[in-house]
């Protein structure tokens, strides 16, 4: 799996860049947020991966830093979430130490209502409330 690339920006494109890297070019989708945050064409860049491989397929994903790399992949394991989704939709993470943090949990519904009770809520964004 390819974990890091470094090398020269060589081309952009409307939600992928290419990088070369000692005169291999490799096509790596980023998101809207990432391709802004991107140097020019001709500037070096380093993006942190995410190998995606299926039977008909292999693509890369590519981030600006290890955190956005690690929420991406915890998007990725809610079911029905795959690469594209998860990429389009990633809000920018929260800092890690919070993800799975009791200390810093939210709670479901704020209401009170007959039956229920509050428990805390580990996912790292809020949650609609539906009764």
């Amino acid at each position: 799996m390819i974990a890091t690339l470094e090398g020269v920006l060589a081309q952009r494109g409307s939600d992928s860049v290419i990088v070369d890297v000692h005169g291999v070019g490799y096509l790596v989708t980023v998101g809207s947020r990432t391709l802004t945050e991107l140097p020019r064409a001709g500037e070096r860049v380093r993006l942190y991966t995410y190998t995606y491989v299926r039977e008909d397929a292999l693509g890369l994903f590519g981030f600006l830093s290890q955190e956005e790399l690690a929420f991406f992949k915890l998007l990725l394991s809610v079911k029905g979430i795959g690469p594209k989704a998860g990429l389009g939709s990633a809000p920018r993470p929260p800092p890690a130490s919070s993800w799975n943090s009791r200390e810093n949990s939210r709670t479901r519904c704020s209401g009170k209502r007959r039956g229920y009770r509050r428990r805390p809520d580990l996912t790292p964004w809020p949650r609609l409330c539906r009764f």
